[in-house]
């Protein structure tokens, strides 16, 4: 292991740790997810934590089951570089060299993965001058950061990303400044942004949602569920499954819903449709919860179609226009009359009687007998 006395070395940071993990083993399914228990651990604590094999998070989370849903707040922000960067190339990387904390290699380092012939790879360990409670925010950030290592794995973005330990990691540790507020801020104003833009999304989604007869959603729910990838353990999934599930559910209700749960995502050991479905709700989630989700992974309602707007798409006979214009123009003439002889019988109704009042007062006055 690797030290530089830094001026942070004896710093805490929150975290979690899943003591259940062995490097890449894991002693039950479930624990990829449940099992990530809250920690207060200094950079070298986390360090041991690597060595002894253990997962951890960046992010804590409520009840110690690593989700979405659960985020509380994170104060690291880790990336993992899985080629295109070496590992000396990282260490005298600017960004890393100001502001690392941490670089250790992964279980896969210098070993095949795949098509991919052996090369370096690592994780890199930042981190911001305070937790981030808001988890858009620290998406965003996550995101910030990353924008200086285009090599980066994309899935470090999901806050709810885990890394395995490596009992034979090769350790650096670092003396690099806490992340710039201004970091921060930028994300914050970005969230923001994008917030308003999800909200637009969610509610043009749920307007085309319920322009769709009964059939018609059933259809373009297929469509869509097409778009989601099935479950699977480790990916941070289990919450966004559960949802799909819940919006099938409403869909198609419960019987039609395992049938289709179960040829999108089939059962497996610590995951089971059929199960979760019996215990849900008609409407515990909305339909549109299924599109949204299927957006998110590429999916686009179909454009409408537009009817032309033309009133005649041919030309229009002569001698039936010519009739038409008469008729128009003798039922305005008949509205007129129809309207004089409406208001002739208010002015009447109006001023009856006035001839009497006039005659017993306002006329002229008599002659005097007097005068003659």
């Amino acid at each position: 292991m690797e030290h530089n006395t830094g001026t942070q070395q004896n710093q805490t940071f929150p975290l979690s740790v899943n003591c259940h993990h062995l490097d890449k083993t894991v002693d039950n399914p479930e624990h990829y997810r449940d099992g990530f228990k809250t920690q207060v651990l200094t950079i070298d604590d986390l360090a041991e934590a690597v060595l002894l094999g253990h997962a951890w998070s960046c992010a804590t989370y409520d009840h110690s089951m690593r989700s979405k849903a659960n985020y509380q707040q994170a104060q690291l922000i880790g990336l993992d570089i899985d080629n295109g960067l070496t590992l000396d190339d990282a260490l005298n990387h600017p960004f890393v060299k100001k502001y690392g904390q941490l670089i250790y290699t992964s279980a896969s380092h210098q070993k095949p993965k795949g098509d991919t012939p052996p090369c370096d790879r690592f994780r890199i360990v930042f981190n911001a001058s305070q937790p981030i409670k808001d988890i858009d925010t620290y998406e965003q950030l996550v995101k910030a950061v990353m924008g200086h290592f285009p090599s980066a794995d994309e899935a470090c973005k999901d806050a709810s990303r885990y890394w395995a330990g490596n009992s034979q990691a090769e350790i650096f540790i670092l003396d690099g400044q806490t992340l710039p507020d201004s970091l921060i801020d930028g994300a914050k104003e970005q969230a923001k942004i994008e917030w308003e833009a999800r909200e637009k999304r969610r509610i043009e989604t749920l307007a085309r949602v319920n322009e769709q007869n009964p059939d018609e959603l059933k259809t373009l729910a297929l469509e869509a569920l097409n778009f989601i990838p099935p479950r699977q353990p480790g990916t941070g999934t289990y919450e966004e499954s559960l949802r799909v599930l819940m919006a099938l559910t409403t869909i198609f209700g419960p019987t039609e819903a395992i049938t289709i749960a179960e040829s999108w995502s089939p059962p497996m050991k610590g995951w089971n449709p059929a199960r979760k479905i019996q215990g849900f709700r008609v409407g515990e989630v909305t339909a549109g919860t299924l599109f949204w989700i299927a957006q998110q992974h590429g999916f686009k309602f179909p454009e409408k179609q537009w009817h032309s707007l033309e009133r005649y798409p041919i030309e229009p006979d002569a001698d039936l226009y010519q009739a038409y214009v008469e008729w128009e123009i003798e039922q305005e003439k008949n509205e007129q009359a129809q309207e004089t002889s409406e208001f002739i019988d208010f002015l009447k109704a109006k001023f009856h009687g006035l001839g009497k009042h006039y005659k017993k007062g306002f006329g002229l006055p008599r002659k005097s007998n007097k005068l003659k």
